[in-house]
């Protein structure tokens, strides 16, 4: 029989502050505190951070996008058996050159799993970070996330030895028998660009080459993460939470009202969505559906409305746009035909004039020259006059 607890933390950071990491050694809960300088500076989350973890801080929600990330939609951790622990889980990170300050930071949300068999406990962070854009460094920014937590861990279990003088900690924090709690961490994607950044920190390294590569290359730490965004299958979806499926059919759409619309006529059970879906429906849309705070679930017309009026303005802005930019062409070519038309004309006057000033110096009269060349005599006399200048 396994029996799991958890216990979430939300995404933060603080400069200056002192924080407390609680996790989990050789199953008992230990804590260690990470003292920094005094004053601390909290920065707000974004609008679509605050969104994306309200729906997420909902235990069926959680579980059904892990479920399905890991183990195939099978229901293996179950929300019910997932418990709330008191406290929060701080990412401290180190300081950064002589004058610089460390920086604490906060998953988007995570939970730890306790696995019991027998009389032995074993415990497993569980991650989530939301993101509405490609992070190309994804990979590398977890396994900083994770090492902090690791390193964390071995610093608390030093600091446990040295009280009790059960292991030599000047050799080690970490003694033969100590455990680290695993940490996994799942990006979840709003996006509706299909994910092209690296999902293995080795995607991240340039190509070594031979023979280097043959000896060096196994060593080289992998570290893979999964994500899970609108792109994946309808099949896929669905096995998601009711307020996650709606979010992730409406982030496929990208906004785009005609998209939505072939989407709702599809799912026409998403025209109403659940509260929490709707806010962060609004945010990554950048609209403001009509929200009835003592109504569980939001009516959705009046969003794709919006929408359509968007994608109206945006199609007479990109028509205007797109008419001046042609008109701006045909004048360039207009005016390019009418400069070559003049500078031709010009070029056949000025070779006339040449031929009527060396006629006029070999000796021939200008009557004679206005009778050949049919032009009057006054102009002749002009062109003539004009030689030299």
């Amino acid at each position: 029989m396994l029996d799991y607890a958890i216990s979430s933390y939300n995404r933060i950071e603080i400069f200056d502050g002192g924080c407390k990491l609680k996790h989990h050694r050789n199953g008992c809960l230990a804590s260690a505190v990470i003292g920094l300088h005094q004053g601390s500076k909290v920065m707000a989350m974004g609008d679509i951070d605050i969104s994306a973890r309200e729906l997420l801080q909902d235990k069926e929600e959680f579980a059904k996008v892990f479920n399905l990330a890991f183990y195939n939609g099978l229901q293996v951790i179950k929300p019910e058996e997932l418990k709330d622990a008191d406290g929060a889980c701080f990412l401290a990170g180190e300081s950064i050159g002589k004058d610089s300050k460390g920086i604490i930071r906060f998953r988007d949300l995570a939970r730890s799993i306790e696995v019991k068999e027998d009389t032995h406990a074993r415990y497993v962070l569980l991650g989530i970070e939301n993101q509405s854009y490609i992070d190309y460094g994804m990979p590398l920014r977890l396994l900083h996330y994770d090492v902090i937590i690791y390193m964390s861990q071995m610093r608390s279990m030093g600091e446990e030895h040295r009280k009790v003088g059960d292991w030599n900690s000047i050799i080690s924090d970490f003694s033969p028998s100590d455990r680290l709690m695993p940490v996994l961490t799942l990006v979840v994607y709003y996006g509706d660009k299909p994910w092209d950044g690296p999902t293995e920190l080795s995607e991240m390294f340039y190509d070594i080459p031979q023979p280097l590569a043959g000896g060096i290359v196994p060593y080289l730490p992998t570290y893979m993460i999964k994500v899970v965004s609108a792109e994946c299958a309808d099949t896929e979806l669905d096995l998601l939470g009711k307020k996650l499926r709606a979010v992730m059919y409406y982030a496929r759409s990208g906004g785009n009202y005609e998209r939505l619309e072939k989407i709702l006529t599809e799912h026409p059970d998403l025209t109403k969505v659940p509260k929490p879906a709707a806010r962060l429906i609004s945010k990554l849309m950048n609209v403001n559906p009509e929200i009835d705070e003592e109504k569980e679930t939001v009516d959705m017309e009046n969003l794709f409305e919006q929408l359509k009026d968007i994608g109206y303005k945006k199609g007479i802005e990109a028509g205007r746009a797109e008419g001046i930019e042609a008109g701006r062409a045909e004048g360039i070519e207009a005016g390019r035909a009418e400069g070559i038309a003049t500078g031709r004309a010009e070029g056949i006057e000025a070779g006339r004039a040449e031929i009527i000033r060396n006629m006029f110096q070999e000796g021939m009269k200008l009557s004679t020259i206005s009778k050949v060349t049919r032009i009057p005599l006054a102009n002749l006399e002009q062109i003539v006059s004009m030689q030299g200048k």
